[in-house]
């Protein structure tokens, strides 16, 4: 596209660039080699399911539906409404990339029998994929390696239980290194299927990143319901081999008058004790950010629902992403990014909340800024 860089000289090579930029946008990162985010958003390019094929191929030529024949790439059909009628047409998306090892062993099958004439040297010439396909060959040894960590962690947790809840304070914010490699070795750490919670008739937490998302995201009753029986610190403790985190949880889990905490004085503390722990990283980089950008493309309701979730966790390693979401998101979504600077808590908010106090025409935009600059101890003009 006109105004950013070339990408590769090879189609295959553009394809994985284009699929890896918007998964690194949708964390909150800045996509490779120029590519605009916004202009592929408006375009109609990068949508939620994925990367729309046939939308490259209009923009850029035939060479992105012929790099994707090859069985690198997942694909998927979506009905699209096009035009002043709304004609609906079948669209073409790209939904993932698949295990390079197995989309060669395909191509060269189909090379067998003749229904494909790509070769594999040529796909192999990829300056890309040649290093994807070491580092997936590499995951089978990091796999092994993970296992044997939770071993570890669990032995060394059972055989010191009273060292892992004395390095917890009686509020559970205090962050516990008492596990070997520290807590942050958690975010990636599977679970049996048999320690899974469930909520309200569904699953609602399958390792630590779900857990993480229910505490936020379920309703005050169902929270409730988990705290008071202990549920959270039963899945920290079993599924996830932590007796550190277990004993955060359950402490925060109890109230000043030894009974169980109210759901959102747990929220907060779990959220203050999540962004000063080792995992705060993670929690900005894979749930915080990847919910902000979001923001773009959800409805009002969904709006909402990401502002209540998100006002637990704010700081001001969220303020460079809300800055640059406040003048890019859709008009109906920019309440809850404007509210969302308000919670950081942070005198970087400032300078954009005035801004848009004093530029925007949009009356619910000016009282949401001198709300959120009240809330920061502005004093407002």
């Amino acid at each position: 596209m006109k105004g950013e860089k070339e990408r590769s000289d090879s189609e295959v090579d553009g394809l994985i660039l284009e699929y890896l930029s918007l998964s690194v946008y949708r964390k909150g990162k800045r996509p490779f080699l120029g590519i605009d985010p916004l202009r592929r958003i408006r375009k109609g390019i990068w949508r939620e399911e994925g990367v729309d094929l046939t939308m490259l191929a209009r923009n850029e030529g035939s060479g992105p539906e012929k790099a994707a024949r090859i069985g690198l790439f997942e694909k998927a059909g979506l009905e699209v409404k096009e035009g002043l009628f709304r004609k609906r047409v079948q669209h073409r998306i790209i939904t993932g990339i698949r295990d390079p090892e197995k989309a060669i062993e395909d191509l060269e099958r189909d090379i067998d029998k003749g229904e494909n004439t790509a070769s594999p040297d040529a796909l192999l010439r990829s300056d890309i994929l040649f290093p994807v396909l070491i580092t997936n060959m590499l995951n089978d040894q990091y796999d092994a390696l993970s296992e044997l960590s939770v071993k570890r962690n669990t032995q060394y947790a059972l055989n010191q239980p009273s060292q892992a809840s004395a390095r917890v304070s009686l509020l559970g914010e205090e962050e516990g290194r008492s596990e070997e490699g520290g807590i942050g070795s958690l975010f990636d750490r599977k679970v049996g299927k048999e320690e899974w919670i469930r909520a309200g008739g569904r699953t609602v937490a399958v390792d630590l990143p779900t857990m993480i998302r229910a505490v936020f995201e379920i309703g005050d009753g169902e929270l409730s319901g988990l705290i008071s029986s202990g549920r959270l610190a039963t899945f920290c403790r079993r599924g996830l081999n932590s007796g550190v985190l277990a004993a955060v949880v359950d402490d925060m889990g109890k109230a000043p008058d030894g009974g169980p905490e109210g759901p959102q004085e747990f929220r907060k503390r779990f959220g203050r004790w999540l962004m000063g722990s080792e995992l705060a990283d993670r929690v900005q980089s894979d749930l915080i950010d990847h919910d902000l950008s979001l923001l773009i493309s959800t409805n009002t309701h969904g709006a909402k629902r990401i502002e209540r979730a998100l006002s637990y966790l704010m700081g001001p390693k969220s303020i460079p992403a809300l800055k640059e979401l406040l003048f890019s998101v859709p008009p109906k979504n920019r309440p809850a990014v404007i509210s969302l600077l308000g919670m950081t808590g942070d005198s970087g908010a400032v300078e954009p909340l005035r801004k848009m106090l004093r530029y925007s025409t949009d009356e619910r935009d000016r009282e949401g800024a001198a709300e959120a600059l009240s809330g920061l101890g502005e004093e407002l003009p």
